[in-house]
């Protein structure tokens, strides 16, 4: 091997990484398909070497400062000197990807955040490490989405290879989002900070996956070559994504695990303790002993923050319970299905408008005639109507209006009639566009854009009846497709404008292309489909980044309201001088909740950080002659100059602290109290809190931590009792999985917002709700959703596994079978020719 420019070609991959005997035409499979993609990867990898080698030179020569210019030039001497072992770290870990499919003892790398800790263990995720993350998840993903076809195929293929199922995206050998943990294993080869390591990235992007296409039809096609699904046919993907934005939620799941209910979260006197969490089966073995009842008092926050620590187990079950979207798009509707329509409308038009002597007489329009009509309506502006005093789109109705006004001046001023199946195919797709723009506002950019389409989609339904009978018609799929992206998608907010955007292209592009070419629907709907794909990604991403963040945030404050509940206890009895009172409840605190972060309760760390309280408390205590105080001081001056070091106070500033704390022991008079009590308020004032932004200070005292209401919350402190309706409702919330859709209620006109439930916690009962687009949208406390729920401003998302186009059919049937009241008098009116 060569660790310079390149790494020598390897013939024999994975002879050095597995014991296992593989059979001779797996292991020639394998290895010719290394030999396939490897050269492919290794030209991309120093291609963008290259690039960024040229380009950081760049950089360094048009630097603002020397610090910046040293630090291009650090970053560009550590990438050629590690190049040669970026590459062959990069070639190791692809290796053992492949061989991981036949070998359950290789771990292949995955592209996880904090794929190092255990599942049970929770932390706060380095914003370094989670950046990278985020970079090469989006690369990823676009990679995916370009070669969505090719890797479908793939993954069939190296199933075969492995004897198993087609393999997920995110576990293929090869895969985009396999090749970026490698790169990332790669890169960690290099020494050099974030943003130059993600620079890095992003040139691997343009030059290994801008387009991914060929490289993995090159593998599919060494697969084909060697007998591996030659003849496999798979039909090109449609976006299951873009087709069902949503999840369908389950009212009442099957759980894989049994919920964590409140006797859990509060275990009862006598109950048998909970199993401890597996984090706690991997901590090092301590010589110390356990923390006793004095050391670690059993608080609500504290036994919180450790029922936190052992219910992440329970979540990642229950993640696992998510809601996917369940389609039969492919299979046809019933044959007779729109001659029942028909039938339906005709006991309906007969009833309502028995045909007259002189409709018998007039003469009937040619089917290619309406057809002409439409396609110059469609070819003209569509200005809105005064209905009712507001000016409205354009409905079916006023359409068949025009329609039959050129007809008559076709036909010599006289009114022709339709063909009776003409006629009741424009009605009934009248009735699915009204079923489909009800749940839009008459003012809104989405029913304009709906509205657009009607009269292309009465031209495809005159010209072709299977618009009513198949699931999967171009022209249908199109229409559900905007009308579900409209529904779920658009709020008619500045951030929908990119959706919005490209709605409007479709619609246009409708329009103005389609005149009796079919396909035209076909190829917008898969243009649409990528398009949304990649946005569902984003959104992914988005929503990951923020139950990440609500993750580390409630583990925060549990930590902070068991630092400060411990301290507050430390303190109860004593009268500390206000300096040291200050210093306890804030800065140390913080130092406090960093060790119950990092290490636990149990800590060695923790411990000792909690008996510096009592000793420094104990320091001031009445009595103690002025050397046993400074003393004792000095023995505690290490320890506090290193806890607060670790919460990011400088040197400087917490060596003043100290100065005037220790100064008390000789002067206790009012003015050095208050001086010493000023300096622990501007070192304090000095950095925001752990995990929070600045917050000013006022009346020259620091500013308490936000861990008040949290702790009333564990307290059971101001809170309004659960009624037992209130309670079976949170009983419910509890089971429901995580991607479980809500609507709410969000004005007096009842309009209703489609909020996912990504996350929530089965301590402190705080739910996160995000939008479509993976947008924060609110937390909520579990028992205020309750209440909601039960005074109807809240309710779970009906189970849509039906798309809106059937939905909407099986609404107008509804209606036709009831529309005929006491008497036989008709209760919907029909448009009529």
């Amino acid at each position: 091997m060569t660790h310079s420019g390149s790494t020598a070609v390897d013939f024999l991959p994975f002879a050095k990484l597995t014991q296992v005997s593989l059979a001779p035409r797996v292991r020639s499979l394998l290895e010719g398909t290394y030999q396939t993609a490897w050269p492919v990867v290794e030209a991309g990898l120093e291609r963008a070497l290259n690039e960024l080698d040229r380009d950081m030179f760049k950089h360094a020569d048009r630097a603002r400062n020397v610090n910046e210019q040293n630090s291009f030039f650090e970053s560009l001497r550590e990438i050629r000197r590690c190049r040669g072992d970026f590459v062959q770290a990069c070639r190791d870990a692809i290796q053992r990807s492949i061989l991981a499919l036949v070998d359950a003892t290789v771990e292949a790398n995955t592209l996880h955040v904090g794929r190092g800790r255990s599942k049970a263990e929770l932390s706060l995720v380095d914003p370094a490490e989670f950046e990278e993350e985020m970079a090469l998840s989006e690369i990823a993903a676009r990679a995916e989405i370009r070669a969505s076809n090719a890797l479908q195929a793939l993954s069939y293929r190296l199933g075969v290879i492995a004897g198993s199922a087609p393999i997920e995206q995110e576990l293929l050998a090869l895969g985009p989002p396999s090749l970026c943990a490698a790169i990332r294993t790669g890169a960690r080869k290099f020494d050099v900070v974030l943003a130059h390591r993600v620079a890095l990235y992003r040139r691997i992007d343009r030059a290994l996956f801008a387009e991914p296409v060929a490289f993995y039809d090159a593998i599919n096609r060494f697969l084909i070559d060697h007998r591996v699904l030659a003849h496999l046919y798979l039909a090109p993907r449609k976006s299951s994504v873009v087709v069902e934005p949503q999840s369908a939620p389950v009212a009442a799941p099957a759980p894989v695990a049994a919920p964590v209910t409140e006797e859990q979260v509060a275990p009862q006197p006598g109950a048998a303790a909970p199993a401890a969490a597996p984090a706690a089966a991997t901590a090092p073995p301590s010589d110390e002993p356990p923390m006793t009842a004095e050391a670690a008092p059993e608080s609500p926050a504290a036994r919180a923050f450790q029922q936190l620590i052992e219910a992440n187990a329970q979540e990642q079950l229950r993640a696992a319970q998510s809601p996917a979207a369940v389609r039969g798009a492919d299979s046809p509707v019933d044959e007779q299905f729109f001659t029942t329509l028909r039938e339906l409308l005709a006991g309906r038009r007969h009833t309502a408008h028995p045909e007259s002597a002189s409709d018998a007489g007039r003469a009937v329009a040619e089917t290619q005639d309406v057809q002409s009509v439409l396609t110059v309506l469609q070819a003209q502006p569509a200005p809105r109507v005064m209905v009712g005093g507001s000016w409205v789109n354009r409905g079916i109705g006023h359409i068949k209006q025009d329609v039959m006004n050129h007809l008559r001046s076709l036909n010599g001023g006289a009114a022709p009639k339709l063909r009776e199946e003409d006629s009741d195919t424009i009605d009934l797709v009248g009735f699915l566009f009204d079923h489909l723009l009800e749940d839009f506002r008459p003012s809104s950019t989405s029913h304009s854009l709906m509205s657009r389409l009607q009269v292309p989609l009465l031209k495809v339904a005159l010209k072709d009846k299977t618009f009513f009978t198949r699931r999967n018609h171009p022209a249908r799929e199109l229409l559900n497709t905007i009308a579900e992206t409209a529904t779920h998608w658009v709020e008619d907010e500045e951030a929908d404008r990119p959706v919005i955007d490209k709605m409007q292209v479709v619609v246009d592009r409708v329009v103005k292309e389609f005149d009796d070419d079919i396909g035209v629907f076909d190829r917008l709907f898969d243009d649409l489909s990528k398009h949304m794909g990649s946005l569902h990604k984003k959104a992914e991403v988005a929503e990951r980044r923020h139950v990440e963040a609500a993750k580390g945030r409630e583990k925060l404050d549990l930590a902070r309201a068991a630092a400060q509940e411990a301290v507050q206890q430390r303190m109860f009895d004593a009268e500390p001088p206000p300096a040291v009172r200050t210093l306890l409840e804030n800065a140390w605190t913080d130092a406090i909740s960093l060790s119950l972060l990092r290490q636990g309760i149990d800590s060695p760390k923790t411990r000792a950080r909690l008996n510096l309280v009592d000793q420094l408390v104990a320091a001031f205590a009445p009595g103690k002659s002025p050397e046993r105080q400074r003393q004792e001081l000095d023995e505690l001056h290490g320890s506090l100059e290193e806890g607060l070091a670790a919460i990011g106070f400088h040197e400087e500033s917490i060596a003043k602290a100290w100065s005037d704390i220790s100064g008390l022991v000789e002067v206790r008079h009012e003015e050095a109290q208050q001086a010493a009590t000023l300096t622990i308020n501007e070192l304090i004032r000095q950095k925001p809190r752990l995990g929070e932004e600045s917050r000013p200070v006022a009346d020259g005292n620091a500013a308490p931590a936000p861990t008040a209401s949290i702790l009333q919350n564990l307290r059971k402190a101001e809170r309004i009792p659960l009624g037992p309706k209130e309670q079976a409702m949170v009983d419910r919330i509890k089971q429901l999985p995580f991607g479980t859709w809500f609507e709410f209620t969000v004005n007096q006109q009842g309009e209703m917002a489609r909020r996912k439930l990504c996350w929530f916690s089965p301590v402190t009962g705080r739910c996160l709700f995000l939008n479509a687009r993976g947008m924060k949208s609110e937390e909520r406390m579990i028992e205020q959703l309750a209440r909601d729920m039960i005074r109807g401003n809240a309710r779970v998302a009906d189970d849509e596994h039906e798309n809106l186009i059937d939905r909407a059919w099986k609404g107008i049937m509804s209606m036709m079978k009831g529309v005929v009241g006491l008497g036989g008098r008709e209760t919907v009116t029909q448009p009529t020719a």
